[in-house]
């Protein structure tokens, strides 16, 4: 499984990773996108990206993203996010 963060990652180099996320997805591996944001209309992501990741979206609520992911999907075999230190650590 591969795990893409959105703020800061995708947001600031989609022309790269877009269509990483895709060749990922067309090679056969499960990719989901995790995220600090809240789960409600306010935070929620842009649709186009909602539906590129139709099967794994991970909203923490600003909790530590490492243990929500696992929780729900499993361990991860590569993580691409900007900001590590917010894998174990929540959002103040």
């Amino acid at each position: 499984m591969i795990v893409f963060d959105y703020d800061g990652t995708l947001t600031e180099f989609p022309d790269q990773l877009l269509p990483l996320v895709e060749a990922f997805k067309k090679a056969g591996h499960r990719v989901i996108l995790a995220t600090m944001r809240h789960d409600n209309s306010a935070e929620r992501l842009p649709f186009e990206i909602e539906a590129l990741f139709e099967h794994g979206i991970v909203y923490t609520g600003r909790k530590a993203k490492y243990p929500v992911v696992l929780e729900k999907y499993g361990k991860a075999d590569l993580w691409i996010e900007d900001q590590p230190h917010f894998l174990f650590n929540d959002a103040r």
